[in-house]
């Protein structure tokens, strides 16, 4: 985002509620109205256009740059003044009434002030306010020479309780650390783990952070997310699912002392969505989408507006996923299938309201969808805006599928020349980034040969071969799930059922 469109954004953001809070605060000031002009403009516009709100306003860039620099000032402090019982903007608060004493003199009275934040700050895990507290508890106690040796004692009191915030931010940095190991290899490619990082994720399992119990909600959260991750990429999303169900628990008991936000609370019901779709569980998927729609969330202090928007957004990717689970042998019928796919067509797209990871996905699910209906034009059209957009580190394993998907349609529809050409630049794109796996090497492979074979009969054992390699592979774990990713039985049984080969 361009840094002069920061603001534009930051009110596009704001809730009814704070505009009408930004509406009455600004009316106390008089002397300088022409901001809230500016304000006005700028909801009326998705990005800031200088020369453009310079004629508008009958101002010079100049003073436009003063102008917008105030507003956001005022803008800033507004808000503050709106979220004043956030326990993170009260301490901050509290901290500078602490100043204020002990500058004054008001030795007591800071002191008093800063123990009962000092506390506060510990329960809700603000673990820089807690020192910054402490620090201001210990100038106290040095210039305050009056009971000296009581206030020495309180101060090694003070001293005590902060060596157990200091390991609580010890054990808070080795959990984070984890925390970004494990997202960097969910965020390439599971089938690019070698043994050496699967040995790596047990004894990560076994490690003694992971092993203890926590009494913060905050630890609690994160040490069940890192065991679901560590689960989830070894496998058994079974195991994953139940620790994912955990902490979108936490979060909903514990919401202050996690210090969540509308982005961790998204991100951890989404988690349960797709891991109840990842342990193929897609009736459980489906009543917690409904569960969703209830808006059941609504006594979070959370952003209501903000999680309504952007859940919607999420609806229909959610819907693709679970049907795709559930056609055509679970229930959902192929009429079904095909409205999901039309609701697909007719709702806009909204990526911005998306958490990034879920920005393609939509399209990927769809193009799946519509290659088990027989729709290959739009599966193509969908497969297409997954390769052409996901970025070369994110997403491998779908863009992978998605590559050797098209390839296999082209073959479906008997264009051979153009699918041994996808299948040879596949192979090349995924040595790029991993080894490849068996079902990917026997596609590949397969995909790159058929052209060659002559006659309908020819062409019809091969496939037969193909199916039974495909079925003995299915039998290891990971083969199988990359073979989930693709309806591969679907595509050879079409692809036997064909009359000619022309």
């Amino acid at each position: 985002m361009r840094k002069q469109d920061q603001l534009v954004d930051l009110i596009h953001k704001l809730t009814p509620a704070e505009k009408k809070f930004f509406k009455e605060y600004t009316a106390k000031d008089k002397s300088r109205q022409s901001f809230v002009k500016l304000y006005e403009l700028l909801q009326q516009y998705d990005s800031y256009n200088a020369d453009l709100l310079c004629r508008k306003l009958g101002k010079t860039k100049a003073n436009l740059a003063h102008e917008k620099e105030y507003l956001q000032e005022i803008l800033l402090a507004a808000l503050r003044d709106y979220h004043a019982d956030m326990p993170d903007i009260a301490t901050a608060n509290i901290i500078s009434n602490v100043d204020v004493l002990y500058h004054k003199g008001a030795y007591d009275m800071a002191r008093d002030m800063a123990v009962k934040a000092l506390k506060t700050a510990y329960q809700h895990s603000n673990f820089p306010a807690a020192i910054s507290l402490y620090q201001k508890l210990m100038r106290i106690t040095w210039f305050d020479r009056r009971d000296g040796d009581k206030k020495f004692e309180e101060h090694d009191g003070y001293t005590a309780a902060v060596r157990r915030i200091l390991d609580d931010i010890r054990d808070l940095l080795v959990l984070q650390d984890m925390q970004t190991r494990l997202a960097r290899t969910w965020n390439t490619s599971i089938q690019a783990m070698q043994p050496e990082d699967l040995n790596q994720l047990k004894e990560d399992l076994q490690s003694d952070i992971l092993q203890r119990s926590f009494t913060q909600p905050l630890f609690q959260m994160l040490q069940a997310d890192l065991i679901s991750t560590i689960y989830a990429l070894t496998g058994d999303r079974d195991t994953a699912l139940q620790y994912k169900k955990k902490v979108l628990s936490i979060f909903e008991k514990h919401p202050r002392e996690t210090r969540v936000t509308e982005h961790d609370y998204l991100a951890a019901v989404m988690n349960v969505l797709n891991h109840s779709i990842g342990a193929r569980r897609p009736e459980e998927a489906e009543a917690f989408l409904k569960k969703i729609r209830t808006r059941y969330y609504h006594s979070l202090p959370l952003d209501k507006n903000f999680l309504d928007k952007t859940f919607e957004a999420h609806y229909i990717e959610a819907m693709l996923s679970i049907c795709l689970l559930q056609y055509p042998n679970r229930g959902k019928t192929q009429a079904e299938a095909q409205a999901i796919l039309v609701q697909f067509k007719k709702t806009p797209h909204p990526e911005k309201d998306l958490i990034p990871i879920s920005q393609l996905m939509p399209y990927y699910f769809a193009a799946r969808l519509s290659f088990a209906t027989e729709d290959y034009d739009d599966s193509l059209a969908w497969f297409g805006i997954v390769i052409e957009n996901a970025d070369k580190g994110s997403m491998i394993d779908a863009q992978i599928a998605s590559r050797i998907s098209v390839a296999a349609i082209h073959c479906l529809l008997g264009s051979y020349t153009v699918c041994r050409s996808h299948a040879l630049s596949i192979t090349k794109f995924i040595k790029s980034v991993r080894p490849l796996t068996k079902t990917e090497k026997l596609m590949l492979s397969f995909l790159s040969n058929i052209w060659s074979k002559a006659y309908p009969a020819e062409v019809n054992k091969e496939f037969i071969e193909l199916r039974d390699k495909l079925a003995t592979l299915q039998q290891l774990p990971d083969e199988a799930r990359i073979q989930r990713m693709f309806y591969y039985n679907a595509w050879i049984e079409r692809n036997l059922k064909k009359t000619s080969r022309s």
